[in-house]
């Protein structure tokens, strides 16, 4: 049974048998396999010296129970005595050894209830962005929340994103929302895939996680060189289709191609100096790819009785039930994604693996240039010829619109980590500096023209995405420029700029509380984390009233919904703006009034005891949240901006937690958990003043929003609770597991949203308040299985089911409202996939079906204005092909059923609003590895 004949330099500590192992197999280069339940309770000894392999492993093991059961060259298989006997030796038999590799520097909190998506660079779905966002919306409770044809953000269990709290290697991240707004959300579109080993969804609460976080924690746990044995490399090289041309190169200042785009992306990582002590992990990426798109859609509605007469809500007893459009919109865009990234990473461990230290700077930027050409129908308040299928309404106005906007979104960082371990106990200090910028420059021109005597006919079923839409117009001479006149009406040039910086520092100590601990054990440890956001905009407004017709042309295009071709406004006129006379008082106020600053301290100091035995784990702890922070925003006196004004404040609250875990049989555990959490408000729902801004609403509607902050706003408190239960089976490949889980939520926030019409554009208004109270309750299944074996073949299998149903109370002008669910909260989730392995054509197809039902993403002042987002559900596909020993091809299908995201709006969100459609995007692959 000896290892092959040879010596090593040894110097392993006495430690749990896990880790010893494992260090031993390191510095002695062999591999050594065992069970790591059997490693449970158990610790090596101290093995010291220039030894031979075989004395020296005889030596860690003496006493542990834990026996040498074959040799096969280099490969060590460990087992323990059973009946008083050893299994005998299997010296260069055949061994098969199905392995995934778990990357040491992804850790589990003790007890917590968490979620793990392992990044592999062939057989991840990368999706269309390439962000670490697409890997999260297949677990059970979270969902995807889209911008364009790819999630931005994530809502886990549904609790908003803005409650999430989000990590890289256990450090925060610094946020600015979606456009600026100064939102707490992270967007995910910015870390990208291939920097990270894995991605962890903690649900549950201990007190060393983040206590900012009702929804849960997301945490990117990068590479490592120590990860892999020597030196690993990985190119992707990648073409892209997108199957939606829409107007492609037409009136776009940069201009778009129809269809095509390309990638690259590589990971590079090796280990050096003596023993391999060092290690250096390098990642890289660029993408640039077309996402022409068009929408349709109705801002607006109107109500009217048996008579015909206009009433003010749905609410009027006298409404005849049937929902009439107020406006007909129809947009047509034209867009280049480009993105760009990567990052460095230096590591250094002791020979004896006790000191780790490393050093990495991180860093994305997407780029996007959109172009918006855009025509609207407003409607007079009066229907004619109203039935069940339709009607007839007289024209108000008609609107063309340009737009043309660059945005620029980056997150660059700095992460560093020293850990030492001695004995039991495991000291962590980790500190970083992060910042997310946000640049927007937007050319927007708008023409209008009131037609004397023209009427739309309107159908009521059978449109697209279930719109009421036009079937003719009686007077084709209203869409003709010569004939019919159109004014500026609309013209700016605006920045819009936002930039938060981070700084995050935190020192972890633990003893005897690692998960193969047993007995007593401890951790405490403190978080300071400082941010501060500033946002500026400067708007250049002009005065408006010239004629258009110069400037206006038909194109060969007819857009989503329409019935015909509509005139454009020349992108040229951009150029012609200059010429324009500034309207500069205007243009002051609303460069100003939508500044602000925000600094915010918090100082988290937190203390656990950990308790553990073979079957049962328990953590209680608390928690400290000491926050303060400054407000800095525009003083309004009589209509004219005087100066800012400062608004300080802080809250201190106690976060206490407990969690249990029992081993019922070795593949049988049930967990449990009770943890109090908050939510702060977003530096936006505080600092901003009331603004007005025009343009690409986050919901990709095109409108003005009237906005203003809450000064006065309570951070949300949360008390959660949360029972798992989960059975392994097939030897470990397989998984079936169900939780149910409840949050009650004191002070809750949300946003109060109105509408008003000037001048035929429709205002929305909102301001952030705090709710009486919410809550919310779910049950989350799943099960997976891999390696299932049929007809010759091999399948792997997942799926999983959440339910969830919430409740919030909301107080306005009009009294308190109950609405029967929570912001970003949909009733059904659901996640599917098969992957079907064929080694004899070294191929594996996968198949996999991911659905969120429809949710509420703002509240009206009435039920009828409330509004949210359809259900949504799409089919991916992939096909990985092994052509040699080192090159892979792998085909990629996005949203191959063509599936389009849609809008709705109503007390029950039973009329839709708006639909988008963004094709389909289908990728190919050349990996080399």
């Amino acid at each position: 049974m000896a290892v092959e004949a040879r010596t090593a330099s040894i110097d392993v500590p006495a430690q749990p048998a896990a880790a010893g192992i494992q260090s031993f197999a390191r510095q002695a280069g062999v591999q050594v396999l065992v069970e790591k339940d059997l490693t449970r309770g158990r610790r090596t000894n101290a093995v010291k010296g220039n030894l031979d392999i075989d004395e020296a492993l005889g030596r860690l093991l003496r006493g542990t129970g834990l026996d040498v059961m074959s040799i096969d060259g280099t490969v060590i298989t460990l087992g323990r005595h059973e009946g008083g006997a050893v299994a005998a030796p299997n010296r260069g038999g055949a061994i098969l050894v199905e392995a995934r590799r778990v990357p040491s520097r992804m850790t589990r909190k003790a007890t917590a209830v968490v979620d793990t998506v392992r990044f592999d660079d062939v057989a991840t779905l990368a999706g269309g962005d390439g962000s670490v966002v697409e890997q999260l919306v297949t677990l059970p409770g979270v969902t995807g929340i889209e911008e364009g044809d790819t999630p931005r953000f994530i809502s886990i269990r549904g609790i908003s994103a803005n409650l999430n709290a989000t990590t890289i290697d256990g450090l925060s991240i610094a946020s600015i929302g979606s456009d600026g707004d100064g939102s707490r959300q992270v967007n995910l579109q910015l870390l990208p895939s291939n920097m990270s080993a894995g991605n962890e969804v903690y649900k549950s609460f201990t007190p060393e996680l983040p206590g900012d976080a009702i929804g849960g924690v997301v945490n990117v746990a990068t590479r490592s060189a120590f990860d892999h044995d020597g030196l690993y490399k990985v190119i992707d090289l990648n073409g892209i289709y997108s199957t939606y041309r829409g107007p492609a190169h037409i009136n776009a200042i940069t201009g778009s191609g129809a269809h095509w785009g390309e990638g690259i992306k590589g990971v590079v990582s090796d280990r050096f100096g003596p023993g391999g002590q060092f290690g250096i992990v390098l990642s890289g990426e660029y993408q640039k790819r077309i996402r022409n798109s068009a929408k349709y859609w109705q801002a607006t509605k109107y109500y009217f009785s048996d008579a015909g007469k206009k009433l003010a809500s749905p609410q009027d007893p006298n409404w005849n039930g049937l929902v009439v459009p107020y406006d007909q919109q129809y947009a047509s865009y034209t867009n280049t994604l480009r993105s760009y990234g990567g990052s460095a990473k230096l590591e250094w461990q002791s020979a004896d693996e006790s000191l780790y230290a490393s050093i990495m700077a991180f860093g994305r930027r997407r780029y996007e240039d959109s172009t918006m050409n855009k025509q609207d129908y407003y409607t007079k308040s009066a229907i004619y010829d109203q039935t069940e299928d339709g009607g007839r309404q007289q024209l108000n106005s008609i609107y063309t619109r340009y737009r043309h906007d660059n945005w620029d979104r980056r997150l660059f960082g700095v992460i560093g980590d020293l850990s030492w371990k001695a004995g039991a106990g495991v000291l962590e200090i980790r500190g970083g500096y992060n910042k997310a910028l946000y640049d927007n420059h937007q050319y927007s021109i708008v023409a209008r023209a009131y037609p004397k005597s023209a009427y739309i006919t309107y159908a009521s079923n059978g449109g697209l995405g279930n719109l009421p839409y036009v079937t003719s117009l009686s007077d084709a001479n209203a869409l003709d420029p010569a004939k019919t006149t159109y004014n500026l009406s609309t013209a700016y040039d605006m920045f819009r700029v936002a930039r938060e910086d981070m700084g995050n520092a935190r020192i972890d100590y633990t003893w005897n509380a690692e998960e193969e601990d047993r007995g007593l054990g401890f951790a405490v440890g403190a978080e300071w984390r400082n941010l501060i956001l500033r946002r500026n905009l400067d708007e250049t407004e002009y005065k408006t009233g010239m004629v258009m017709t110069d400037y206006l042309f038909t194109p060969d295009y007819t857009a989503l919904g329409a019935i015909g071709a509509m005139p454009w406004i020349d992108y040229r006129f951009v150029d012609k703006m200059a010429e324009l006379t500034v309207d500069a008082t205007n243009s002051a106020y609303d460069s100003l009034i939508s500044d602000y600053r925000y600094d915010e301290t918090t100082l988290t100091p937190y203390a656990a005891l950990h308790y553990r035995t073979d079957r049962l784990a328990l953590v209680w702890g608390l928690r400290l949240d000491h926050t303060r922070f400054a407000a800095d925003t525009p003083y309004v006196s009589e209509g004219a901006i005087d100066g800012m004004t400062r608004n300080r404040g802080g809250y201190d609250f106690p976060l206490p937690s407990f969690s249990a875990e029992y081993r019922l049989a070795r593949r049988t555990v049930l967990s449990g958990s009770a943890s109090r959490t908050i939510g702060r408000p977003t530096p936006g729902d505080v600092a901003q003043a009331r603004s007005v801004s025009c343009g690409e609403t986050d919901d990709g509607g095109e409108g003005c929003t009237i906005s203003q902050g809450n000064p006065d706003l309570k951070p949300r408190r949360a008390t959660n609770l949360d029972v798992t239960f989960t059975q392994s089976f097939h030897g470990d490949k397989g998984l079936f597991g169900v939780s149910a889980f409840a949050k009650w939520i004191a002070d809750d926030i949300y946003d109060l949203t109105s509408y008003t019409v000037v001048d035929d554009t429709t205002y929305k208004i909102s301001q952030p308040l705090n709710a009486s109270g919410s809550r919310i309750f779910g049950i989350e299944g799943r099960i997976e299985n891999k390696g299932i074996k049929f007809a010759g073949q091999k399948f792997d299998l997942f799926a999983n089911l959440t339910w969830m149903k919430g409740h919030m109370d909301v107080v306005s002008d009009s009294g308190t409202r109950s609405i029967d669910r929570m912001l970003y909260q949909p009733e059904i989730l659901a996640n599917a996939g098969v992957t079907w392995h064929t080694p004899f054509l070294r191929s594996a197809f996968t198949a996999r079906y991911n659905y969120r039902g429809k949710y509420l993403e703002s509240v009206g002042a009435s039920p009828w204005l409330d509004e949210g987002r359809a259900g949504y559900g799409t089919v991916d596909l992939s096909l990985t092909q092994k052509i040699t020993s080192f090159a892979t091809l792998k085909y990629e299908f996005y949203n191959v059923l063509g599936e389009k995201p849609k809008w709705l709006m109503g007390e029950k969100l039973q009329h839709y609003t708006e639909v988008d459609d963004y094709g389909r995007t289908a990728f190919i692959h050349l990996i080399i590895r």
